[in-house]
């Protein structure tokens, strides 16, 4: 081959391998994304001696487990919803979808996780971040029931139970308070001197429940004023609050006992600060064939560049 027609090869090559270059480059096109983010606050209990890290990276695996991506594939349908036409995605494939588009990142100096879910469709994204919340706390909750002793269990489900009820009773008497302008100002009643004596020396029995009439509203008087319902209502609401406060006190106190008698720690709790709400984040999407064309245009110019300089090299050992 002539040194002239070298050169033009080379510079050639140069040339293809920049239009190679361009035409891989304009290929990625902008493709709209929906990413849907919650948080989950972890509430370290008093006397657990872990570091929040490991609090963390315990909600985490969680987040992340086997177990958490079935329920979600399974309530959620993704088997048959992610499937090609006339095919049905295996369970494996539909897990490995999900996982890839699920990011769950600890954060140490706010104690919470956050959970990212990417989509193509702001629906699936919503749909998806709220069924791993749910499944999350299924999994977390049967996860701790296997490790305690079925009295602890059932005395943590009766408080679980009792704290909403006791919060709409407070709150209903609080917003009625305002509206009929009392200054009866709501204070949980003290437990019975001898409760915690009883309960330390293993006596306390369970005394009967008679206090199922007051969860029923009082019979509506006839002709009664909207001021006099408003009244009503907020006495029951005030009874209720007190039985349900009696009660908690009453599990909280056996379930201090308990645990201590058993070795039993407390475990964190978690709370979801921040619901997911899709939103839209562009991304560079490029298939996998224009990706070569990037490969080729580099080959093709780095073999152009070679050939123009061993070209230089022979011209210059010539002379």
């Amino acid at each position: 081959m002539t040194r002239g027609s070298s050169r033009k090869l080379a510079a050639a090559l140069i040339v293809i391998g920049v239009a190679l270059l361009m035409a891989g480059r304009g290929s990625s096109r902008p493709g709209a994304h929906y990413v849907a983010e919650a948080a989950i606050q972890v509430i370290k209990p008093a006397m657990d001696g872990a570091s929040s890290s490991e609090l963390l990276r315990r909600e985490c695996s969680i987040l992340e487990s086997t177990a958490l991506l079935d329920g979600v594939i399974s309530n959620l349908n993704l088997t048959t919803k992610w499937a090609e036409p006339n095919k049905q995605r295996s369970l494996s494939q539909a897990r490995h979808r999900l996982s890839a588009s699920l990011d769950v990142i600890p954060n140490d100096a706010s104690e919470q996780v956050r959970v990212r879910v990417l989509a193509r469709d702001k629906q699936e994204a919503e749909d998806i971040a709220n069924s791993v919340l749910r499944v999350y706390q299924d999994v977390r909750r049967a996860s701790l029931r296997q490790s305690k002793p079925r009295d602890i269990v059932v005395l943590e489900d009766q408080l679980e139970e009792i704290e909403p009820r006791l919060k709409l009773a407070i709150e209903t008497m609080n917003r009625l308070r305002k509206e009929l302008n009392l200054e009866d100002f709501y204070a949980p009643p003290k437990p019975e001197p001898t409760l915690l004596d009883r309960i330390n020396d293993n006596k306390e029995e369970e005394e009967p429940d008679n206090a199922s009439s007051l969860y029923s509203y009082d019979p509506v008087p006839k002709n009664e004023t909207p001021e006099q319902a408003k009244r009503r209502i907020y006495l029951h609401a005030r009874r209720t609050a007190d039985v349900l406060n009696m009660r908690k006190q009453r599990a909280e106190a056996r379930l201090d006992y308990l645990r201590a008698r058993s070795s039993t720690p407390e475990s964190a709790t978690v709370q979801v600060v921040q619901t997911p709400e899709a939103v839209s984040r562009k991304t560079r999407v490029s298939s996998p064939a224009k990706k070569g064309w990037a490969i080729t245009g580099w080959a093709c110019i780095f073999g152009g560049a070679l050939s123009l300089l061993t070209s230089s090299l022979r011209r210059s050992s010539s002379i």
